[in-house]
């Protein structure tokens, strides 16, 4: 009970502690039982911390609110842009990926069994028989998953439309009045809080370089893999090309799941030809670019975490919250280091 005791007073007595518990719970409540409701929020809170730096470096050559207009309405322009020239043609690309994706699954079928002919010793009827059942029933959810998204899209035109509208505002509004905002959260809190500021300062260098990196990275990789798709007249060039920049996002798995897609598409295309492994080799130099420059450049001061926490990281978000847990993963993990490195301890005799 003296350890207990000790522990207690040591790491929950304070007003900072107390302050810090019931952010995490009211957060905690807000994300799992209020999440959908506040989606357009979050969103525009996501933004609005990715609208920040520039807003920051044009502030030093005019004022705070017109920066936030200036970079506001560039920003607005692009995604509106991005919305009516681009995105409808990926939408057309999915449906037509979702229609053609049986036909480009069975050959590959076909050419998985002509291989167990050749060479029964690699692959044996057991373990092809295994593979085809995995193959038939991927191909049946994934023609199924790709209709329902096509077919949601109809009755959630209105909640899109709403936020279409909320989003914007919230951006504007959070970015324009930043430091009013702060003030009156900051007022509930207590007047001792050189803890808190700590904190509240390592998240915000954290997740706004992890942010900033990763919007960076998707636009590079995307442009790289566009560019490698279109010159080899790859069908569905874009749709894969956007896949493999959002895929940045998604630690290790993203990667993995769009490169599996991507490489059944261009089997079914081309066949064994010297055309797919041109498109092989030069899809993996993209990669190896990606892993071994990009990622050294952007990232080498944006998350200081060891390799083995992001994937506990991504193992434990993933498993609570799926493909959001997993978007998230890490900058969850800069958020818990940061409350346990900077975390009030009351000093003990």
């Amino acid at each position: 009970m003296n350890v207990i005791q000790t522990w207690f007073k040591r790491y929950l007595s304070s007003q900072q502690a107390v302050a810090l518990i019931l952010t995490l719970v009211m957060l905690t409540f807000l994300v799992t039982q209020l999440g959908d409701i506040l989606t357009p929020f979050f969103v525009g809170l996501i933004i609005a911390y990715l609208l920040q730096h520039p807003i920051n470096l044009l502030a030093k050559k005019t004022s705070y609110s017109t920066a936030s207009i200036i970079v506001f309405t560039v920003f607005s322009s692009l995604v509106l842009t991005l919305m009516i020239i681009i995105m409808p043609a990926i939408f057309l690309q999915i449906e037509r990926l979702g229609m053609e994706l049986p036909h480009i699954l069975a050959q590959f079928k076909a050419a998985l069994i002509g291989f167990a002919q050749k060479y029964p010793a690699i692959l044996p009827q057991e373990t092809l028989n295994k593979a085809l059942g995995y193959l038939q029933q991927g191909s049946e959810v994934a023609s199924q998953e790709i209709l329902k998204i096509c077919i949601k899209m109809i009755p959630s035109a209105l909640s899109f439309a709403v936020g279409i509208v909320l989003i914007p505002l919230i951006v504007f509004f959070l970015n324009k009045d930043k430091d009013y905002l702060i003030s009156v959260v900051a007022s509930v809190y207590p007047k001792k809080r050189d803890n808190l500021v700590l904190i509240v300062n390592e998240i915000n260098e954290q997740i706004g370089n992890y942010i900033r990196g990763k919007v960076v990275q998707m636009c590079i990789v995307t442009i790289l893999c566009g560019i490698v798709f279109k010159y080899f007249a790859l069908k569905y060039a874009l749709l894969f090309a956007f896949s493999m920049g959002v895929s940045v996002f998604i630690p290790y798995v993203g990667a993995v799941l769009a490169t599996a897609v991507f490489l059944i598409v261009a089997y079914g295309q081309f066949g064994l030809t010297t055309t797919l492994w041109q498109i092989i080799i030069a899809f993996s130099v993209v990669q190896v670019l990606d892993a071994n420059i990009l990622v050294p450049i952007i990232f080498s001061e944006a998350v200081s975490l060891h390799p083995i926490f992001i994937i506990i990281a991504i193992i434990f978000f993933g498993g609570i919250g799926g493909v959001l847990g997993v978007f998230f993963a890490i900058p969850l993990a800069s958020m818990i280091k940061a409350f346990i490195i900077y975390w009030p301890v009351e000093e003990q005799r």
